[in-house]
């Protein structure tokens, strides 16, 4: 009888072990998917930008100046929305 539960103590700390890897692997096969997706979404600039000092254009591999919204959507999967911040509008109403 004690050999028996000796066999079934060693079975049930297997058992939970096992278990507990399962549980480790399922976790980092879900980690590993979650960083493949964020991976593929990003998209890296690289090197210098050739950028006007007055009206910030940025010249492209062809030589022509692009906008800088046109240059990242172009070169990354950003994407642009414009609003005004506070000390241009501040400047608009003076001006106005």
């Amino acid at each position: 009888m004690g050999l028996f539960r000796s066999l079934l103590g060693w079975v049930l700390i297997v058992a939970l072990a096992v278990s507990r890897i399962r549980q480790d692997l399922t976790s980092e096969q879900a980690l590993s998917h979650d960083l493949t997706i964020a991976l593929d979404q990003v998209r890296e600039l690289k090197g210098l930008l050739r950028i006007c000092a007055w009206c910030k254009k940025i010249r492209n591999d062809e030589d022509a100046w692009a906008q800088p919204e046109d240059y990242l959507s172009q070169h990354t999967h950003a994407e642009f929305t414009h609003g005004i911040c506070p000390a241009c509008k501040e400047k608009f109403l003076r001006e106005r």
